[in-house]
């Protein structure tokens, strides 16, 4: 996609600028999971990780998903790190400590 061209917008919350998705891009590596508020349905909050394969591909996710009234950005750090560690659970690389 050319710099400078917009990404179609779902809601208001629709990230349509490259350089700031290439942002949030690199925050959910450092961090481990995604986060979504409201992007592509301004009623679908929640966290994603990836589960792994032993090449460290993403084969699947784990994902907690409600309304924003219930999963306030606030929770996102707490629940993220629990999609994580059943993540790492399920790819088999620790027991999740919930």
């Amino acid at each position: 996609m050319p710099r400078g061209k917009r990404l179609p917008r779902f809601t208001q919350a629709t990230i349509t600028s490259l350089s700031e998705l290439e942002l949030e891009l690199a925050l959910t590596r450092r961090r481990g999971y995604a986060v979504c508020r409201g992007e592509f349905e301004s009623s679908a909050w929640g966290v994603s990780a990836p589960i792994l394969d032993t090449a460290g591909r993403p084969v699947a996710i784990v994902s907690v998903w409600g309304p924003s009234e219930r999963l306030s950005e606030e929770r996102f750090p707490a629940l993220g790190q629990l999609a994580v560690a059943a993540a790492a659970a399920i790819a088999g690389r620790r027991t999740p400590e919930l």
